[in-house]
């Protein structure tokens, strides 16, 4: 009789079972363009930085004002909440590159802190 059972359920626990093509298209397309932007700022966080380096090799006179120009640059890299470590993490969906990792783990109501977006989820950046 207990066989009989499982065989009667078979076909409802197969249909429970099928995978949603819909939403792994939808996956895929967000993922895509997550990927598109974390190029995009992959390529202003480098222009950024090479700025900072042409600034920093032209800088031969130790003239204030191009020291501030300098440290004015640094400070759009560093991290917004404990303005030490360097911002290394785009956050979804409002895709704010403005804090480091560390703070955003210790961020307690999953907030942006530039614009108070729930995050959905964090992508680590790695500049080379």
């Amino acid at each position: 009789m207990n066989s009989n059972s499982t065989a009667n359920n078979a076909p409802y626990t197969l249909a429970s079972n099928r995978i949603n093509f819909d939403d792994l298209d939808e996956i895929t397309n967000r993922l895509n363009r997550i990927a598109q932007r974390e190029r995009q700022l992959l390529h202003d966080f480098t222009d950024s930085i090479e700025a900072i380096l042409s600034r920093a090799s032209s800088n031969t006179s130790g003239s204030m004002a191009s020291m501030t120009q300098k440290s004015s640059t640094e400070n759009q890299l560093i991290c917004t909440v404990c303005l030490d470590k360097p911002r290394d993490c785009v956050l979804e969906p409002c895709m704010h590159v403005c804090c480091c990792i560390s703070c955003l783990q210790l961020i307690t109501d999953n907030k942006c802190p530039v614009c108070r977006t729930h995050i959905d989820f964090y992508l680590k950046l790695y500049i080379c």
